[in-house]
Parts: structure tokens; sequence; C-alpha cells
């Protein structure tokens, strides 16, 4: 019944029959038999229409003619811990997804926020441009990077070094030549 065989088709068969590891394969576990007297094991069954049945099976010896060979279905439990298997993959795949998913919010947060700092800096500060470029350059250094340059045209419409600012305030002077002597 486990096989899908009927009795007159499998009286006088080889075990290796039912193997999906070939007759080598099946050759080898038996000597183990004989040698050891016993051997458990679980291990696939491939059935007469070719389907797999997931097994435990106990093979004795017997007084070195042929063996028993006592076999339990376990395609079920082993269906279903595949199951489990999978749905602890989608799942942790899903809680990857879910974390990725934070952090990306997190960072939109963060953007947010800074802008809506700079925003306010801008509204907040007077219309000179100067100490305008000075308060964002200090925030960019307080939210994004160690230090920040800052360029705007000049007079001549030439890219030149407007501001600097470094996370370090004692090294703002030390940026801003530092920029001013290569601007690009």
């Amino acid at each position: 019944r486990l096989t899908g065989y009927a009795e007159r088709d499998i009286v006088g068969q080889g075990y290796s029959i039912f193997g999906t590891h070939g007759s080598a394969g099946t050759a080898g576990m038996l000597r183990e038999v004989q040698r050891t007297g016993s051997l458990q094991q679980e291990r696939w069954w491939r059935r007469r229409d070719g389907r797999l049945v997931w097994v435990d099976e106990l093979i004795n010896p017997l007084d070195g003619h042929g063996y028993v060979v006592i076999t339990r279905d376990l395609t079920e439990r082993a269906e279903a811990e595949e199951r489990d298997v999978a749905s602890r993959e989608r799942e942790a795949q899903g809680l990857g997804r879910e974390s990725a998913l934070r952090k990306e919010l997190q960072a939109a947060e963060r953007r947010a926020s800074f802008l809506a700092e700079a925003s306010s800096i801008l509204v907040a500060t007077s219309l000179d441009y100067d100490s305008t470029l000075r308060a964002l350059a200090r925030l960019a250094v307080s939210r994004l990077a160690e230090w920040c340059v800052v360029h705007a045209l000049d007079e001549d419409g030439l890219l030149a070094v407007a501001e600097a600012a470094h996370r370090d305030p004692a090294l703002d002077r030390g940026l801003m030549a530092a920029a001013t002597a290569h601007p690009y």
C-alpha cells in the first residue's frame, strides 16, 4: 500500500526498487545492517507512480538470509516541516523587508526634518545672504556631514566658495582656506 506496488509485482524484486539512491547505495546500506545488526533511518522511498514518500525504516538482518524492514509513512510530517520552514523563510523575508522599510521611513523622516529646519532658517534669518548661507552650512554639518562647502556664483557668474563649515568650528577657517585654494 505504501509503495503503490501490487504484491505480484514486488515479490522477488530487490530492495533497491524503493531507493532514490540507486542499487549501489542500497548495497552499502545493507552491508551496514549486516555489520551493525540493524539500521534505523529516515529517507525518501520512490513509489511505483514515481511520487516520493518520506519513511522511517528499521532494517534488521534475518540470519544472513534476507532482511526484515519495518516502515512508517512520515510524508505528512515531512511535508508539514517543509511548509513550516517555507513559512519561517517567508516570515524572515517579510521581517527583513519590514526592517528595510522601517529604515527607509526613518531616513525619509530625517530628510523631512532637515528640510523643515532649513526652511525655518530661511524664513527666520535676516535677509542677509551670508548669514543665511552660514546657518545652512552649520545645519548641514550638524545633520549630514563632517564638513560642508557651499558654492555660489560670484558677480562675474563664476562658481566660487561662498561658505564653509566644519563639525568642529575651530576648523572652519582652515576648511574655508582649503576650499578657496582648491574650489573644485
